[in-house]
């Protein structure tokens, strides 16, 4: 813990240049214009689907991205977190927010891959598919989601058991294994797309078309976030969910 404490000692002094002082807010700024109209629409549409229909049944995509919508919570305390120590130059509240970010940054990558793997099992195993939407499916999606959030709790572990300098080093295992993921299910359905069978009608072929725009959008949102750490990547989650409920505009439904 000494040595996590020095290391943000020194992130602080970096952060306190003129040309960072302002980044965080900034940062904060834009992250929250860009979620909360996001935040609403998608818990307002939950609310009339809940209304609307007496057997309230969640698919695996809407699933996920309830979680999400828990860690872009987490994420906005970070953010707000590193405002605060940024201004008043606290390296005990800077530490709070990086031992914050171990923790929801697993459950980002990983709620995105899993998103990935289901619209790519809908395209090359349509029949699996269908069985995983039964009760035994909502089972798998639940294993699924407590083996994340046990993803995240082992991380934040981490944090305080490898040395300061390796702290990067289970973040970026993580990271390339999601990429490898991620990439392979997008080879796998283009080459659906590339490659149809006889018996394909054009109706499955604009769901394999859809399903590959949805990979490449995540898996571009993923590499934005990781290299300008600006974009948000749970701002893609939120957006597919209000284009499969239509409450998107006519342009994007269309495209």
């Amino acid at each position: 813990m000494a040595s996590a404490n020095g290391s943000s000692y020194w992130l602080i002094d970096c952060m306190s240049s003129d040309s960072g002082l302002y980044t965080p807010p900034s940062i904060l700024s834009l992250w929250l214009l860009l979620m909360v109209p996001l935040w609403i629409l998608v818990l307002s549409t939950t609310l009339q689907r809940w209304r609307r229909v007496e057997r309230f049944v969640v698919s695996h995509s809407d699933f996920f991205t309830y979680h999400s919508l828990f860690f872009d919570l987490l994420n906005c305390s970070y953010h707000i977190l590193i405002s605060i120590a940024n201004f008043q130059h606290d390296a005990n509240i800077f530490l709070i927010a990086v031992v914050l970010s171990f923790f929801l940054c697993p459950g980002l990558l990983l709620l995105h891959t899993f998103t990935c793997i289901e619209r790519y099992i809908a395209v090359v195993f349509p029949v699996l598919y269908l069985t995983l939407r039964q009760r035994r499916g909502i089972w798998v999606r639940n294993c699924i989601v407590l083996g994340i959030w046990g993803v995240c709790w082992l991380y934040l572990g981490l944090f305080f058991v490898i040395p300061v300098t390796d702290h990067t080093i289970p973040l970026w295992i993580l990271v390339s294994f999601v990429t490898i993921v991620i990439s392979f299910c997008c080879v796998q359905v283009l080459f659906a797309l590339r490659n149809p069978s006889p018996g394909d009608g054009q109706g499955l072929s604009r769901s394999r078309q859809r399903a590959f725009f949805t990979m490449v959008i995540i898996v571009s949102s993923l590499w934005l976030w990781l290299m300008s750490g600006i974009i948000p990547t749970s701002i893609v989650l939120p957006l597919l969910f209000l284009h499969r409920a239509g409450k998107l505009p006519k342009c994007f439904q269309r495209q």
